[in-house]
């Protein structure tokens, strides 16, 4: 058995009681699509709630402003996570100098880091893609076999000690 519509359990609540000094009797009830009564969206019964139409702007932003010739020009390194998570002992270790560099140059800049330290960030990177390249050239194989693994195994190092220990022997007798 269908609910009654003009019940009090099925009214929408309202920022001020609805008076109606209307003595005809309330609109017809139609059924939805689940066979329950429902009110007529013309209704005085009826909370009255906008409807909006939300649209998103996806415009990309592009500052086309150069950098200042004082800052390095650096490519991105372009590596998802896995590859970056695997060569992160190696960059860690070649490139703890421009690390701490840079760590020094935030810390002195008292937030405002992001600017003033752009030199230091992209010696970083710089670094960390040389890193990248020196695996590639020499140790494609155990470095390709190592990331994918972690790609698999949601970046849990313990499930690809293996492998990680092929590209350890590899990256310490070649690089």
């Amino acid at each position: 058995m269908a609910a009654d519509c003009h019940s009090s359990s099925r009214l929408l609540p309202t920022r001020s009681p609805i008076v109606s000094t209307s003595t005809s009797p309330p609109p017809p009830c139609r059924p939805d699509s689940h066979g329950t009564s429902v009110l007529p969206p013309s209704s005085p019964l009826r909370s009255p709630i906008p409807l909006t139409s939300n649209s998103f702007n996806q415009q990309v932003l592009i500052d086309t402003t150069p950098l200042p010739d004082s800052i390095p020009k650096v490519e991105e390194i372009g590596a998802s996570s896995a590859p970056l998570l695997s060569a992160s002992f190696f960059i860690g270790a070649r490139c703890k100098p421009y690390n701490d560099d840079f760590m020094h140059c935030k810390t002195e800049s008292n937030g405002k880091g992001e600017s003033d330290c752009l030199k230091e960030g992209r010696k970083v990177t710089r670094c960390a893609a040389s890193v990248l390249d020196d695996l590639n050239k020499s140790c494609l194989e155990e470095f390709r076999k190592h990331w994918q693994c972690l790609d698999h195994n949601n970046q849990q190092l313990w499930q690809c000690r293996g492998l990680e220990r092929r590209l350890n022997k590899c990256a310490f007798e070649k690089l």
